[in-house]
């Protein structure tokens, strides 16, 4: 098991161990769109695992949820509009902007469901 350290001027205790890839993507029926893509890493990472803020956290689970409660589900699921999947993608970037605030350079963060693959500081924005 990987130690913990504090950090004097946050809040948030921050594992040693934590990925140094994490990419934002939608998961049906999970709990958090967080998954570990570091170079030995592969998985499901739960908040904790990160040392975010728990409003990131909650803000993170809202929005997989906002999409994992579709009334058609996985197998038939549609956007209401081409607008509600545009903002729907707008507000996981502007989580994965977010993300990559907190958890800084030592991190990189992905995000997936917009298909553009470089990571968010490549990216205007955050």
């Amino acid at each position: 098991m990987g130690g913990w350290t504090h950090q004097p001027k946050s809040a948030v205790t921050v594992p040693t161990d934590r990925p140094t890839v994490v990419l934002v993507m939608f998961e049906w029926g999970g709990e958090y769109p967080l998954w570990d893509r570091s170079p030995h890493g592969f998985g499901p990472v739960r908040p904790e695992m990160l040392g975010i803020s728990p409003g990131l956290a909650e803000r993170l689970r809202s929005w997989n949820d906002e999409h994992d409660a579709a009334p058609d589900g996985p197998e038939n699921f549609a956007w209401a509009s081409p607008r509600a999947r545009g903002e729907w993608h707008r507000r996981g970037l502007d989580l994965a902007h977010e993300l990559q605030n907190e958890l800084g350079g030592d991190v990189e963060v992905r995000y997936f469901d917009d298909g553009d693959e470089r990571a968010v500081r490549e990216r205007r924005g955050g």
